[in-house]
């Protein structure tokens, strides 16, 4: 780690640790994307917690185990959100051509994170990357393209992604289904990866007409965890049933 990451990450360490009462609002660490010089995540991740009412806390990428555990434990819930490609040697396979970016520094600091939330019982939200890395987590593997493992080529649409594009089925017994209302929805998507096969504990809550996970929740009512595969903080501004999403992970972590 150099100087300008290890000043980042205890200057987050510190304001955790002083911060007041929470200011009467929940904590909510936020994943980002990074290397070993610089972190950063898109706003429209932490307006949305802040919209849900929670307190956003960028959480920086890091390989130092110690911090990450001294972080995970102040923070009340934590949000692991879009990205890079993962390397599917994390899940026991071999690239392929079509597998896009990896960033190998933050797959080791997000899978440190995930680890200590799991551990720590923390409630979790994971959205498109972020469920994916739930599932490799938790023993599952991915598909690394769609389009050329499958066929299914509708996974990423063009623009800003705000836009919702294609179907999704809910299942009526799940936490999803209690914030959302709704048997089915049209959601966007970004992504060319995706859940295969599912990782222990979990269970598919959500899938796309043509049969992607697109939702999974722990079987394990002890373990508040969510994951989406499409992007609701893009959405809520133009439904504002999406911002149900992270009042459930705010109030989990309350």
């Amino acid at each position: 780690m150099n100087r300008l990451t290890k000043i980042v990450c205890l200057a987050a360490a510190l304001f955790l640790a002083v911060l007041p009462a929470h200011a009467g609002k929940p904590l909510i660490g936020i994943s980002c994307s990074g290397d070993s010089g610089n972190s950063g995540i898109g706003s429209d991740y932490y307006n949305a917690i802040a919209a849900a009412g929670g307190i956003p806390v960028l959480l920086p990428c890091t390989k130092d185990t110690a911090l990450i555990g001294l972080l995970v434990s102040r923070i009340d819930g934590i949000m692991f959100t879009g990205g890079e490609d993962y390397d599917p040697a994390l899940f026991g396979e071999e690239r392929i051509p079509e597998l896009g970016t990896v960033n190998g520094f933050r797959d080791t600091s997000d899978f440190a994170y995930a680890r200590m939330a799991l551990k720590q019982r923390k409630p979790i939200l994971g959205i498109c990357r972020g469920e994916q890395l739930l599932n490799i987590v938790l023993g599952g593997t991915l598909y690394q393209d769609l389009p050329s493992q499958t066929g299914k080529t509708s996974h990423s649409q063009n623009g800003s992604g705000k836009k919702p594009c294609h179907g999704m089925t809910i299942d009526r017994n799940s936490i999803l289904h209690k914030i959302i209302g709704r048997d089915s929805v049209i959601v966007n998507t970004s992504h060319h990866q995706a859940v295969k096969q599912l990782g222990e504990g979990l269970r598919v809550t959500a899938v796309s007409d043509d049969g992607v996970v697109e939702a999974f929740e722990s079987t394990d009512r002890k373990m508040k965890v969510l994951a989406v595969q499409f992007h609701p903080e893009r959405l809520r501004k133009e439904d504002s049933i999406w911002t149900g999403i992270f009042r459930w992970l705010v109030r989990e972590a309350d």
